[in-house]
């Protein structure tokens, strides 16, 4: 029951016609003292986290954030610039799996849709708005389906979108994984940060993030704070999921431009 509450409490999905957020998906995010709105492109944040040091390793391998420890599991991090993952391309990253079964039927009925779609040029942010608009129903309360019951259902949350547009870049020979994390977002007149999770798509030589969930967002600014890659996509993969969820920030406070 634990591990299904972790889950519940993970994603956001912005959709305007939807419900509200329920709070347990928001994750509480204070700016500095002295700062307002707009924040820099380049910002600066404390976290609250449950296994810092776990952490501190998997943030190593994303390129413009470091992070070092404060006292009772805080910890300081230099956001400068989207995230980029530094580590190479696995084969598992374009591998049909237990999660990213894109060979099953209503899998290759998603993905042959956006195949009649395209032009022989494409960019990733076309899958992304591709996968958003297949999802017919987006919800806040739901648990991880994989692609092929997320394709069929075409419903979900953060986690569907996220399946779906590995399934569809995989399907394309593009390599691809899903990423667990925090989105901070800033509106107009406000921040707010969620438990979320998006793709990074292998393309033109680097990672890059892509997020289905959020492509028709109409926020001033989106930073993607992750935790970890779902590692695990055999049968097994509710472990690695939980372990990509337990990294996340529990609270986030002396958000600041830097």
């Amino acid at each position: 029951m634990r591990f299904i509450l972790v889950v519940v409490g993970l994603c956001f999905v912005w959709k305007s016609q939807a419900q509200s957020v329920p709070s347990m998906a928001k994750i509480d995010v204070q700016l500095a003292s002295n700062q307002s709105l707009p924040l820099a492109e380049l910002i600066s944040f404390e976290i609250l986290s449950s296994n810092s040091e776990k952490l501190i390793s998997q943030l190593a391998r994303w390129e413009n954030i470091t992070a070092v420890t404060l006292q009772d599991g805080w910890l300081r991090v230099s956001w400068d610039g989207q995230p980029q993952f530094s580590g190479s391309v696995e084969p598992a990253h374009t591998r049909n799996s237990f999660v990213i079964d894109f060979e099953e039927a209503s899998t290759l009925k998603f993905t042959q849709g956006f195949d009649k779609q395209k032009s022989s040029v494409f960019t990733p942010n076309e899958l992304a708005t591709y996968t958003n608009h297949y999802i017919e129903s987006p919800t806040y309360i739901h648990g991880f389906d994989i692609a092929s019951v997320a394709a069929r259902k075409r419903s979900g949350d953060c986690t569907e979108y996220a399946v779906l547009t590995v399934a569809l870049a995989r399907s394309l020979q593009l390599a691809s994984r899903v990423i667990v994390g925090t989105v901070i977002v800033e509106d107009e007149a406000r921040i707010d940060a969620f438990g979320h999770a998006w793709t990074e798509v292998w393309y033109k030589g680097r990672w890059q993030i892509i997020d289905a969930a959020m492509a028709d967002s109409k926020a001033k600014q989106l930073f993607y704070f992750p935790a970890s890659e779902i590692d695990n996509e055999g049968p097994g993969y509710r472990m690695s999921l939980f372990n990509a969820v337990n990294l996340m920030p529990k609270r986030i406070r002396n958000l600041k431009s830097q």
